[in-house]
């Protein structure tokens, strides 16, 4: 690193030399945090110090860098669960911070870290906030490993706090699908929170009741439905009776195999594949809807003008329905889909003869228009499948290893859509057919196949 860097000052100086430099180096990493990420390990060594603003800033430095960089503190991992346990809250709270960052994009680091994770949600509201992001970043992966600890996770549904409480309902609803049943004990506490006064938590409450099915779910969730302030919660509350309705686990096992089924039931969260008539994208456009737009009627306008929302009040007609008003109640007239990998947005509407899909890249002025051959609803690691393309870096975790491969094949192979890659260093080669029965089967070369999970799909360069 350059010597402009203070590390031996931070690690062998007097005490007031060492906290000069760690403040130093937290304001190079509030500036330019890449400057630090070859220099972690030795930075860390200053969580070890005996005087609280060295550490202090140490801890700070080490948020800077994994808000900038999550995958960057892996390799420390481990010194920052354990200043965790330090004296001084922010300390906790920048090392929370960071390990929460760590959790939501690369899970299997923490995968040691549960046991250790748990004490701290009893701390300060600022720690505790973000070690229950980790632990709900970590669920989906590894619910056999949370399922250990659920006794005290789910004491913390009684936390004052909302961002904890939005963040532990997440963190069980995983363990209420591996365990159905698992909820019933805080059922009363599900109905409290669906009525709380952040969004946030009624929106993850609504989940975690359809995940666990109550006998009064469908009343509370029609509820919801009908008179929820937010309209994000209106539509996550509807997604969720439709699967209460349909008594099954996940949106996905529904009939969503078409383009006009997708458009009129899927719901925030659900993700899409869409095969087009073109492929100068890539075989399917893929994303997960992020927003569900409404036409604005007659009864809507009387509404709003009932609650004050005067026309007159506005300069036209469309600035008024921009207004503050109650949600759009007609028909859908566009469901918007975001790639969070490629960075790019799909739009589903209405066009003369059916559903088109209208394409959006950054890098484009014009949004391009395209015929759907075919439209699926699927899991998030099943979506990134069908985004693939060769060139990709595919990674991977099969009974906790983590794999690597670069894509060779992506599209139909006699009749079968395939997507498969090599491993150059140890020489296999897998694939996998994420339109079949059991799309996240990882199939080697010699037959032998295994469940994948947490799949991460990168684009070259």
């Amino acid at each position: 690193m350059p010597s402009s860097l203070p590390f031996e000052a931070l690690l062998s100086g007097t005490p007031e030399e060492r906290e000069a430099a760690a403040q130093s180096l937290s304001e190079v990493a509030t500036a330019t945090p890449a400057r630090l990420y070859g220099s972690l390990a030795r930075l860390t060594d200053g969580l070890a110090d005996d005087h609280e603003p060295v550490r202090r800033a140490v801890a700070n430095a080490l948020f800077e860098v994994a808000v900038d960089d999550p995958t960057a503190v892996g390799p420390v991992a481990e010194a920052l669960v354990d200043a965790l346990a330090d004296e001084s809250v922010p300390v906790r709270m920048g090392a929370a911070r960071s390990l929460a960052e760590l959790a939501a994009v690369r899970p299997q680091r923490l995968r040691f870290a549960v046991a250790d994770l748990l004490p701290s949600l009893t701390d300060d509201e600022r720690v505790r906030e973000n070690v229950a992001w980790a632990l709900a970043s970590l669920a989906p992966r590894y619910p056999e490993v949370i399922h250990e600890h659920v006794d005290a996770i789910t004491r913390s549904l009684l936390d004052e706090h909302p961002p904890v409480q939005r963040f532990v309902l997440e963190t069980l609803v995983p363990l209420e699908r591996t365990d159905p049943g698992l909820l019933d004990v805080v059922s009363q506490r599900l109905q409290e929170l669906a009525a709380s006064e952040e969004p946030g938590v009624r929106q993850s409450a609504c989940r975690a009741i359809a995940a666990n099915d109550p006998p009064w779910a469908r009343r509370v969730l029609r509820e919801c439905c009908r008179t929820d302030a937010h309209p994000v919660v209106r539509e996550t509350a509807r997604g969720a009776l439709t699967v209460v309705e349909a008594a099954g686990p996940s949106l996905v096992d529904r009939d969503l195999s078409t383009a006009e089924h997708v458009f009129t039931h899927a719901t925030l969260d659900t993700w899409v594949a869409v095969r087009t008539d073109r492929d100068d994208e890539g075989p399917f456009l893929v994303g997960s809807v992020t927003a569900i737009a409404h036409a604005t009627g007659e009864a809507d306008e009387a509404a709003m003008a009932a609650r004050g929302l005067r026309r007159a009040d506005f300069d036209s007609h469309r600035a008024w329905l921009a207004g503050p008003r109650i949600d759009p109640s007609g028909e859908r007239t566009a469901v918007h889909l975001h790639n969070p990998d490629r960075n790019y947005g799909v739009t589903l509407l209405i066009v003369s003869d059916g559903i088109g899909a209208e394409y959006t890249d950054p890098d484009r002025d014009v949004p391009s228009l395209h015929r759907p051959e075919s439209v699926y609803a699927c899991p998030a690691d099943c979506a990134r499948l069908l985004a693939a393309q060769p060139g990709d870096t595919l990674a991977f975790e099969i009974e906790g290893a983590d794999h690597e491969i670069v894509l060779t094949t992506a599209g139909d192979d006699d009749g079968t859509y395939r997507v498969a890659g090599r491993n150059h260093e140890r020489g296999y080669e897998i694939s996998f057919r994420p339109l079949g029965q059991n799309p996240m089967m990882a199939v080697f070369e010699k037959g032998r196949a295994f469940r994948a999970r947490n799949l991460r799909l990168t684009a070259p360069g």
